[in-house]
């Protein structure tokens, strides 16, 4: 009888550990997220200002904004990797839609950000027509981020139980 106790008790004890931790998983992915939103938001409003920049032929302002933009994607990228490392995420339809929704979103923007600085550093040693090539990668680039952006911001609008108050959909 002792021994059959001593395993319930033990069984109880992995579950609880096994619980805790998948929560604690998902509390590491809800703080995580705002975090996020935060790197792609920078880094939209930088991109945004080179574009501008690189419209007023300021191009070393430009390049300093794609710098940023760049990092901040890069940062973006880093702690969504973070995120798929953790086993209890994977199993979550929900959440793996919506990690793999911001990594791709985050990786082309990632390139449109590279195009764009090689573009202005073209139109910068008045290379026009090597610039205008880069121009039409960063544009399709961002597309696709574009397309990824509003993915990820769908799965959080038809999911607002999975994601707590501080998800920010931009």
């Amino acid at each position: 009888m002792n021994r059959k106790l001593l395993a319930v008790v033990i069984v109880l004890l992995l579950a609880v550990i096994v619980f805790g931790l998948m929560s604690s998983n998902i509390d590491y992915v809800n703080s995580s997220i705002p975090e996020i939103s935060n790197e792609i938001s920078t880094g939209d409003t930088n991109y945004n200002n080179a574009v501008k920049d690189m419209n007023n032929k300021q191009y070393d302002n430009a390049i300093n904004e794609l710098n940023t933009a760049k990092s901040a994607f890069s940062n973006a990228n880093s702690l969504l990797n973070d995120i798929k490392k953790e086993s209890s995420i994977n199993n979550d339809n929900i959440y793996s839609s919506y990690i793999e929704s911001a990594s791709n979103e985050v990786i082309y923007k990632e390139n449109a950000s590279s195009n764009l600085l090689i573009a202005v550093n073209a139109f910068k040693n008045n290379n026009i027509q090597t610039g205008n090539s880069y121009i039409y990668n960063a544009g399709n680039d961002m597309s696709q981020a574009l397309f990824y952006q509003q993915q990820r911001n769908q799965i959080v609008e038809s999911n607002p139980n999975k994601f707590n108050n501080n998800t920010i959909i931009l």
